[in-house]
C-alpha cells in the first residue's frame, strides 16, 4: 500500500507498507519532450476527444520506469497514449531515503491533450 504524507511545506514523503520511505521523489532527467502532436491518437482525433490525464510513473531504485498508472482518465485512447509515450521517453534519477540511499518512488503529473488548432481558452 502506498500513501503520501506531507512533511512541512516543501517535502513529500512516500512510504510503503514495508517501512521504506522516500525523502526526495524521483527527479526527471533531461529536457526530452514528453509527448508531441504526433502522439495524439487517431481515434481521439476522429472523435474530437481532448482532456486531462492525471498519471503516476513508478520508478525503481535504479531510476528506471517500472510502469504508468492512470489516476484520472480522459478516455481510453488518451490514457493509453499518455502512458505509452511516457514509459518509453522519461528518464529519472531515483528517489532517495533519509540516508541518501536510492529507493523506488512515484512521480505524478498531468498531461493536457488539446486538439490541434483549438484555442486553450474555453
Amino acid at each position: 500500500m502506498r500513501r503520501f504524507l506531507r512533511m512541512g511545506a516543501a517535502v513529500a514523503t512516500l512510504c510503503w507498507g514495508g517501512g521504506v520511505c522516500a525523502q526526495t521523489p524521483p527527479e526527471r532527467i533531461g529536457a526530452a519532450t514528453w509527448l508531441t502532436g504526433d502522439d495524439y491518437p487517431e481515434v481521439a482525433l476522429r472523435r474530437g476527444e481532448e482532456g486531462v490525464v492525471k498519471f503516476a510513473i513508478d520508478v525503481d531504485r535504479r531510476g528506471r520506469v517500472e510502469g504508468c498508472r492512470i489516476l484520472e482518465s480522459a478516455g481510453a485512447s488518451l490514457d493509453q497514449a499518455t502512458c505509452r509515450g511516457l514509459v518509453t521517453r522519461l528518464r529519472f534519477k531515483p528517489a532517495r531515503d533519509a540516508d541518501g540511499k536510492a529507493v523506488a518512488g512515484v512521480w505524478q503529473r498531468e498531461m493536457r491533450w488539446k486538439l490541434p488548432g483549438r484555442s486553450s481558452d474555453k
